[in-house]
């Protein structure tokens, strides 16, 4: 009666005591090649990928209207990465540009917050990468949706935004519940707009 019993046991931990199998070996060939490459080729490997997220970030969409094709390019405003098991944050705001055949070139927040107030004069302040902050003017406006506040200035913010990384938007003291809004553009690619 043993016998088999032992049989039985041998058989299942043969498996175990065999050689590791090509999916047990791939990461730590993976982590060993990698220890071999070329920094330069990692670092392009890496920078490709950064590349094509800061893309990814960009929505772009063609609409037709009455007079030809209204053209968006919209991102969502950064927000702290969520750990694993917590809700996502819900960004701040929208940053849309929007070029229609009627009402021309528009630059716009679309605030996720529920009451915003701009004042008189609305006034935003930006800044592109690290430069110092300029003064936009603003309009608020009311989406349908929630507030909106567009910058008067769109071609200016635009021929800024085309070389930037970052934009950084600071709203009118006690406009409303955010103050700072940051957007990752480094993927921005007005051939997609235009």
């Amino acid at each position: 009666m043993l016998k088999p019993i032992a049989l039985l046991v041998a058989a299942l931990l043969l498996p175990a005591c065999s050689e590791p199998t090509d999916d047990t070996v791939a990461p730590a060939k993976t982590q060993a090649r990698e220890k071999q490459e070329d920094p330069a080729l990692v670092a392009e490997r890496q920078a490709a990928l950064e590349a094509r997220r800061l893309r990814y970030l960009w929505d772009y969409q063609g609409v037709i209207v009455t007079g030809g094709v209204q053209r968006t390019a919209a991102i969502y405003s950064r927000t702290v990465p969520a750990e694993v098991g917590e809700i996502a944050p819900i960004p701040d705001a929208r940053l849309v540009l929007r070029d229609h055949p009627s009402w021309g070139l528009s630059a716009y927040l679309l605030l996720a917050q529920s009451r915003f107030e701009c004042g008189k004069p609305c006034a935003m302040m930006i800044a592109f990468d690290d430069s110092a902050p300029r003064r936009f003017a603003g309009k608020q406006a009311d989406s349908g949706k929630g507030p909106a506040l567009f910058i008067n200035d769109e071609s200016g913010f635009l021929a800024a935004l085309k070389g930037a990384k970052q934009v950084r938007i600071t709203l009118p003291k006690g406009s409303g519940v955010v103050s700072t809004m940051r957007f990752e553009v480094g993927g921005y690619d007005a051939s997609r707009y235009h």
